[in-house]
């Protein structure tokens, strides 16, 4: 990587519930289970659009 921030992104242990998209949020899926260990609604989609952009800058600077 060659952006200036990098990062290695994991969900060990569970510690930070799921990363779920809003479109996928609260479908009635294994009883909204996923919902209720993670971050919120916006989290998949802040975390998606984070790492999109610093993978963007990384294949610029490449």
């Amino acid at each position: 990587m060659k952006a200036p921030h990098k990062m290695i992104l994991g969900n060990t242990g569970d510690a930070l519930g799921y990363f779920i998209p809003s479109d996928e949020w609260q479908t009635g899926k294994n009883d909204n289970y996923e919902e209720t260990v993670s971050l919120g609604k916006t989290a998949g989609d802040t975390a998606r659009d984070k790492i999109n952009a610093l993978v963007t800058a990384d294949n610029a600077n490449f």
